[in-house]
């Protein structure tokens, strides 16, 4: 017996002028008899939980809220500060985490595509909030 489900919901609240408010969530569930870590989906870095590294997380049952202030600087440029909660289970390891994310980065329109740079720095149960051990996450994004 095999059951995945996945979602994601955003929402963009205009507060005047320049201003946004960024909410979303992003949940994931996988169910099956026996569970496999290879099985698992990976979370954390820049697309999913900032403030950790790429693919950090192994998790069978995930929900990740995001809450974003963004500074509109151009259509597709702007400057955000976030905070990404989320709460994850692996049924391999018999782990439950409430990783905690916060930081700031920007998103940069070029003739090339969008560049997003952020910094943010991360907190589970098991690691405390070390702003000197932050990451700092580039992406890039090419629009046809």
């Amino acid at each position: 017996n095999l059951l995945e489900l996945s979602s994601h919901v955003s929402l963009f609240q205009p507060l005047g002028g320049r201003h946004v408010l960024h909410l979303a969530n992003r949940t994931y569930w996988l169910r099956q008899d026996t569970y496999f870590l290879n099985d698992l989906l990976q979370v954390g870095g820049a697309r999913t939980l900032r403030g950790f590294n790429e693919n950090e997380f192994f998790t069978n049952l995930y929900s990740q809220f995001s809450l974003e202030y963004r500074l509109l600087l151009e259509k597709n440029s702007f400057m955000y500060t976030f905070l990404d909660y989320a709460y994850l289970e692996n049924q391999v390891n018999q782990e439950y985490l409430r990783p905690i994310g916060v930081g700031i980065g920007m998103n940069y329109e070029t003739k090339a595509g969008i560049i997003s740079i952020s910094y943010a720095a991360g907190r589970t149960e098991n690691q405390d909030f070390q702003p000197a051990r932050g990451k700092i996450h580039i992406g890039f994004i090419n629009q046809f």
